[in-house]
């Protein structure tokens, strides 16, 4: 019998119960930072979402990938809070507190729909509002997937029961259309049709013959086979999402092969991942952002075969084969269990995405199945001994209270990056991920960096994991900014022997080997990565100044042209190439250089000198013009109230070239006066044309 008992007005006020105990319990994190772990990815670092709702970026979320996922209706989430808040990180994370304390609340909507029973369904959404378990999923701003994925998997539930109790078109494209939205925010729904099926077993007793349950206001029932057909649809639409997102991960270079990590392996980490989960659950401690999967850190200490996951696999033998014979006095156990197991099934690493062995933001969902089996057995067993309800009520509540308090505990955990990865690397063993993070923290986004601190971390990042590219590249950053040149170049060529096409690698090797004199070995690295990234301005303007310095200007000439094509703003670029073109006797294309640059940035000291030396004294005489020299020149002197020698020596020049003979020699001797030793021969042998009055050509 369904429990009518329970008054809308008791079901309202169990609402704002829960809703308020979650806000309390999970409130600090509106005053948390992002974290540089995903949150820069996602929001922060992300021009495409930080620039809000726009309609490139809602093309980009449904049409792109990024972060080794796809899930538009997740992008969009975050889309939505930079345009209402910007980047205040605590508004982000009061919207995943929201939707996390509205789970909640529909979870128990779905269970006292499906079932009626008000207490073991208010324990059930108390549970999954206030476990420990729950924290990584509120406090991360990077896991908006997971809060948004729920609230469209309860949404689905609410419909289903809707769409359970009278079928009809209209309903059944209610159930599809949520369901579709939850695998926009995150394929982990995929197992949701067959939950579906298992609650057409319990509570909702679907399957039998096509009659009503006398004395109930049942749910019609129908066989199982046209219950299967009936979730045909949806299994279509996670085939789909499953598809999409084996593509994308694995063009992101995310999915582990076998040869990496073995089926033995995969097999034994999914039986203890099953008995973790369950064991942290009961006693929710050492939880972190990252937990390293053993046989990807450990292998020589990693056994497929260990007492471990035999152990694990032998737990779940028996509890499996205990609920299912039970199944018909105590169907909730099956429901629940099964509910557990199934879910799971995407994250268990069968298919291994990433290098993590477990993550308590996978069991958002999935632990719904333990908590209902928790419940209504505790409800089934103080139904049958009244004398023992009083005191199961007030356990039940002393231990949620607990649950609240550890959760509370948990989430400070999560204030900002640095406590995050510290907290990781001191409940977990071996964690690579923690130690990179904490030293890329220290290096990149400490001002000023805290290079010993950040160093300290990398070397055990590296102890653990000496062969990884990110470790060696970051310590060669490090290394290169402390100027130990050796030691920089050892991390670097330690990358670019494992993967050699990366041009950024050759760069960084390019302006070591120049800084130590071997300008072979540096012309080969920056041709490299000009082959590598021909697109990047960037390597083109190193490989130039390179060509210049060896001499090769027609070379040099022709990488600053690429250079400038790239990124017409290189100021600096277009500076060098205009004197290239001068010391190649094209003086048509320096002086367009010159005035291009002074086009983009007017009143440049630098090129406007150079512009008014080569119209004074260029041999090309259609370049040639000593007025507009002149011009050019007394302007640069009159700015400054004592003008540099080259100044002084372009005024003159340009003064000579206009027959103003006197002038330029008064000019000429005061540039000779403050001109550095090396350039005063030059200076004296324009003097003595200027008193001989002819002006100087090049």
């Amino acid at each position: 019998m369904i429990d009518r008992r329970g008054s809308a007005a008791r079901d309202l006020l169990a609402v704002l119960a829960l809703l308020a105990a979650t806000l309390a319990v999970y409130w600090p994190v509106t005053g948390f930072e992002f974290v540089f772990y995903d949150d820069n990815a996602y929001v922060f670092e992300n021009p495409r979402v930080a620039r809000g709702l726009t309609a490139e970026g809602i093309a980009w979320a449904f049409t792109h990938y990024h972060a080794a996922n796809w899930h538009p209706l997740t992008w969009l989430s975050h889309m939505l809070d930079c345009e209402l808040w910007g980047l205040d990180a605590g508004r982000h994370h009061l919207t995943s507190l929201l939707l996390h304390a509205g789970n909640g609340a529909l979870l128990f909507a779905v269970l006292r729909r499906m079932r009626g029973a008000f207490g073991p369904s208010l324990v059930v959404a108390a549970l999954f509002a206030l476990h420990p378990l729950r924290v990584e999923s509120v406090a991360w701003v990077a896991e908006r997937k997971d809060v948004l994925a729920g609230f469209f998997g309860t949404t689905t539930l609410l419909a289903y029961a809707h769409y359970a109790r009278r079928p009809a078109a209209g309903r059944y494209l209610l159930v599809a259309g949520s369901f579709a939205l939850g695998l926009l925010a995150k394929p982990m729904l995929v197992t949701l049709p067959f939950v579906l099926l298992l609650l057409d077993a319990w509570p909702l007793e679907r399957i039998g013959p096509r009659t009503l349950t006398a004395g109930r206001a049942a749910f019609p029932r129908r066989p199982l086979g046209a219950l299967a057909l009936e979730k045909v649809p949806l299994l279509v639409l996670a085939a789909l999402s499953s598809l999409a997102t084996l593509l994308v991960q694995q063009a992101s270079g995310v999915v582990r092969t076998m040869d990496a990590l073995p089926l033995g392996a995969r097999l034994a980490n999914a039986a203890t991942s099953y008995v973790y989960y369950l064991a942290k659950t009961i006693w929710p401690t050492d939880l972190a952002f990252f937990h390293p999967h053993p046989a990807l850190y450990d292998p020589a200490g990693f056994a497929p075969l260990g007492w471990r996951p035999v152990g694990a696999a032998l737990v779940l033998a028996a509890l499996t084969a205990a609920v299912l014979l039970a199944r018909r006095r105590r169907p909730w156990l099956a429901v629940g269990w099964l509910w557990y197991l199934g879910t799971l099934v995407p994250v268990l690493g069968l298919v291994q995405v990433g290098e993590q062995a477990v993550a308590e933001r996978y069991a958002y969902l999935p632990l719904i199945g333990i908590y209902l089996a928790v419940a209504f057995g505790l409800a089934e067993l103080a139904a049958r001994r009244p004398g023992v309800r009083l005191p199961f009520a007030a356990a039940a509540g002393l231990a949620l209270a607990a649950l609240a308090i550890a959760t509370r505990a948990e989430t400070r955990h999560w204030r900002d990056s640095v406590a995050l990865f510290e907290r990781a690397i001191a409940v977990t063993e071996k964690n690579y991920v923690a130690h990179l993070n904490l030293g890329y923290l220290y290096q990149f986004h400490r001002r000023p960096p805290r290079r010993i601190e950040a160093r300290r971390e990398y070397l055990l990042a590296a102890a653990i994991r000496p062969e990884d590219l990110r470790v060696n590249y970051n310590l060669g950053l490090l290394y290169r900014d402390e100027e130990n040149v050796s030691e920089a170049i050892r991390c670097f060529e330690n990358v670019r022997r494992v993967q050699p096409d990366l041009p950024d690698v050759h760069r960084e090797l390019g302006a070591l080997y120049d800084r130590i004199g071997d300008p072979t070995l540096a012309l080969h690295h920056f041709e490299e990565a000009v082959r590598l990234a021909p697109a990047a301005a960037e390597h083109h303007s190193n490989l130039a100044r390179l060509r210049r310095q060896r001499g090769d200007l027609p070379g040099a000439a022709a990488e600053y042209r690429e250079a400038i094509q790239r990124r017409p703003a290189m100021t600096a670029e277009r500076l060098e190439l205009a004197a290239c073109l001068e010391a190649l006797n094209d003086h048509a294309g320096a002086a367009w250089q010159y005035r291009e640059l002074l086009r983009l940035v007017p009143g440049s000291g630098p090129a406007a000198a150079r512009l008014a030396w080569l119209l004074a004294t260029s041999h090309d005489d259609a370049v040639r013009d000593g007025v507009e020299a002149l011009g050019i020149a007394r302007a640069l002197a009159a700015a400054e109230a004592d003008p540099a020698p080259e100044i002084l020596d372009a005024l003159a020049a340009a003064l000579a070239e206009t027959g103003n003979f006197d002038e330029a020699v008064r000019r000429e001797r005061e540039a000779l006066e403050r001109a550095d030793p090396p350039r005063r021969a030059e200076y004296r042998g324009r003097l003595e044309l200027y008193l001989s009055q002819r002006p100087f050509r090049r």
